[in-house]
Parts: C-alpha cells; sequence; structure tokens
C-alpha cells in the first residue's frame, strides 16, 4: 500500500518523468532528421553515375528522380529506393499502394 508520502514524492518526481520522455521524444526526432537529410544527399549522389552503373545497383534514372521529386523535405527517400532496388520494377506498384 502506498503511503501518502510516496504518493506526494510520486507527484513531486512526475512532472521530471514527462520532460524527460519530452526531451527524449525530440532527441528521437532531431536524429531522424539529421539521418533523413544525411541519406537524401547520399541519395543526390546517385544521380551522378551513368545509367549502367544505376542499373548495376538495380535501379533506373527515372526511378530515381521520381523519388527525389515525390519525397517531402524531410522525408528519407533511401527507404524508398531500397523497395525499388530489392523488388525492380514491382518496387513501383509497391510504392503507389502504400
Amino acid at each position: 500500500m502506498t503511503s501518502a508520502s510516496g504518493m506526494q514524492r510520486f507527484a513531486a518526481l512526475a512532472p521530471f518523468a514527462v520532460a524527460k520522455a519530452a526531451a527524449n521524444a525530440i532527441a528521437m526526432q532531431v536524429q531522424a532528421a539529421i539521418a533523413s537529410r544525411h541519406n537524401r544527399r547520399i541519395v543526390n549522389g546517385l544521380t551522378e553515375l551513368d545509367d549502367s552503373l544505376l542499373r548495376d545497383i538495380g535501379l533506373t534514372r527515372k526511378e530515381l528522380d521520381s523519388v527525389l521529386l515525390t519525397s517531402k523535405t524531410f522525408e528519407d527517400p533511401s527507404s524508398k529506393l531500397a523497395v525499388k532496388a530489392r523488388n525492380g520494377k514491382n518496387g513501383l506498384a509497391e510504392l503507389s499502394l502504400g
């Protein structure tokens, strides 16, 4: 059974727990944004490859351009490209459904 003083201590610590959880959530969002920006730079670098090298990794220039144009600013385009490369032409159908 919890005593009154135990409940008071819990009530006093609860705001700190909420603040810590909020800080952790913000930190995770910042990390995700940094990773997304990094991956977007790498994907943009793929545009420098010639078509035969893109084919070697399972992509076409059209797919690459499409992903870059349709990805939102803070969205990581590399996950869409991975699906396309893994599924070949089926990746386009899968992405348009989801």
